[in-house]
């Protein structure tokens, strides 16, 4: 019995000894290999973490994005949906506007440049830097199929595109006039800019206007920069302004209007001012229309005013014909509730009114002739003789005529 107890207990230690033993060579041996004390450490594989969120297959697969009308081919990455947002694969859509887009495994970020705009996130952050400055994003960089992919909006505030998403046929499309836009000369350093508004790109957050002569300039504009639509009225020089709003929200400005932008010292505009009932301006062309009786003011700066039959025209303050009106001459337009041309005036130096009133508004100066005083001679009555009667003056019997003052000339118009 106590023999057979003694070789049990000889066979639990050799089957202990055997599962213990590999454990503990296979530790070693694992702690060996791991840390080598002779080779240095492993570098870093180039490879972006991956923490996907799931998105529909279905809709995701149904996306399609274009760029200035060609669709881009993302290979395994695809745009997906989430939380009610559009993702966009990051290299496919930057490489197809003309970026590099390479990422830095020592940081984990992404790198994107094109031209001057570097941009930098790191996916799972919820802000990027844009040339510096931070940007905060609808949602966070993802890695969805190996891809890293950013909100739409993203690629427009980035980049300057303009991105529209259309929830029915599931289409993105990105354009790139911002960015020919951006290619225009910028804005001259002045207190003011004043022309035609002929664009407006709320993706690269700036406007461009044609000033007077002709030439197309952009105008960068502050990042909160508001629009202020104001109109002279009747009653002058009582003004009526409208509520300011957002420059890029809906109707706050509108292309084709003249604007006048105040300028801070770096450049950038700080206000958009809009006069709806003026234009102002150096005279291109004066067309009269013969089926309507008016005529048809073309400015420099491309603004195109057409006049009401006998409008209300002023030189140096004084009433003259609107075929006297000639090119190169600085004008402002008084528009009515029609938008059509009611009232001009010549801008002169040293003109006390450059704001011409509506007809009917303010009377119409007349130059008045004042009516003369009949001018009477005394006649010399010789004295009477001493101790005679005094004989009485014959009666004049021819009217008097009144010296009228001939009336004044039309100013001299300046040479064309």
């Amino acid at each position: 019995m106590v023999k057979n107890k003694a070789l049990m207990a000889c066979n639990m230690l050799l089957i202990i000894g055997s599962i213990a033993a590999p454990a503990t060579s296979q530790t070693v041996v694992s702690t060996a290999k791991a840390t080598p004390p002779s080779l240095p450490p492993k570098k870093k594989e180039a490879v972006i973490p991956v923490f996907v969120r799931s998105a529909s297959k279905s809709m995701s697969a149904a996306i399609r994005v274009s760029v200035n009308g060609a669709e881009v081919n993302f290979g395994l990455g695809e745009p997906v949906e989430a939380d009610g947002r559009i993702l966009v694969p990051m290299r496919g859509v930057f490489e197809a506007l003309g970026a590099s887009v390479k990422y830095d495994v020592d940081t984990q970020t992404i790198h994107a440049v094109r031209g001057v705009t570097t941009i930098a996130l790191r996916p799972g952050d919820e802000s990027a830097q844009v040339n510096g400055e931070t940007r905060p994003l609808e949602s966070p960089a993802q890695i969805v199929n190996g891809s890293a992919v950013v909100p739409l909006r993203f690629v427009s505030e980035a980049l300057g595109a303009k991105v529209k998403w259309n929830p029915e046929t599931l289409e993105v499309t990105v354009s790139t006039e911002a960015l020919e836009a951006m290619k225009l000369p910028a804005a001259p350093r002045k207190n003011a800019v004043v022309g035609m508004l002929t664009g407006i790109y709320p993706e690269a957050k700036m406007v461009t206007v044609r000033l007077a002569g002709g030439n197309n300039v952009r105008v960068p504009l502050t990042y909160d920069v508001s629009a202020t639509r104001r109109t002279i009225g009747t009653a002058l020089p009582t003004i009526a302004t409208t509520a300011s709003a957002p420059v890029f929200s809906a109707d706050a400005v509108k292309i084709g209007e003249q604007v006048q932008v105040e300028m801070n010292d770096e450049g950038e505009g700080l206000l958009v001012l809009v006069n709806t009932d003026l234009r102002r301006g150096e005279v291109k062309s004066v067309e009269p229309l013969p089926t309507t009786g008016g005529a048809r003011v073309t400015l420099t700066d491309g603004s195109v005013i057409t006049m009401i039959p006998n409008p209300l025209v002023r030189y140096q303050n004084r009433p003259v014909p609107l075929d006297t009106i000639k090119p190169a001459e600085q004008v402002v337009i008084r528009l009515n509730e029609k938008g059509e041309g009611a009232a001009l005036a010549v801008l002169t130096p040293g003109a006390t009114n450059m704001i011409p009133p509506l007809p009917g508004a303010v009377p119409d100066p007349v130059v008045s002739v004042p009516t003369p005083t009949p001018s009477v001679t005394p006649a010399t009555t010789p004295k009477p003789a001493r101790g005679s009667a005094p004989k009485k003056a014959p009666a004049n019997t021819t009217p008097l005529k009144p010296v009228v003052p001939a009336p004044e000339p039309i100013p001299d118009r300046p040479p064309a």
